[in-house]
């Protein structure tokens, strides 16, 4: 008797593969932002140096939360975790 896919697997292939381009797509575009859109305008405007603080700083503490936040709607988690378990098993 041959073994067939169940459709239940199947779908939940799919919405995960799809959950992982959605989060693929967003971390691509809080990058882009970062670079193409703080560092450009702030660079124009100030010392490289100084630019690049701005730079770090407004894509640290407003647009990477932003996106991790994003990222948790995605994958309907209701919480950061505290910490994660590595392949090796040493937790980060």
């Amino acid at each position: 008797m041959a073994m067939r896919p169940r459709n239940g697997h199947a779908v939940r292939f799919l919405r995960r593969q799809l959950q992982r381009l959605l989060i693929l797509g967003l971390g691509i575009f809080s990058i882009w932002l970062i670079v193409f859109g703080v560092f450009e305008f702030a660079d124009r405007r100030l010392p490289w140096i100084v630019a690049l603080g701005v730079t770090y700083g407004i894509g640290a503490y407003v647009i990477l939360p932003y996106a991790v936040r994003m990222g948790l709607k995605i994958l309907q988690r209701k919480r950061v975790p505290s910490f994660t378990i590595t392949g090796d098993g040493f937790a980060r």
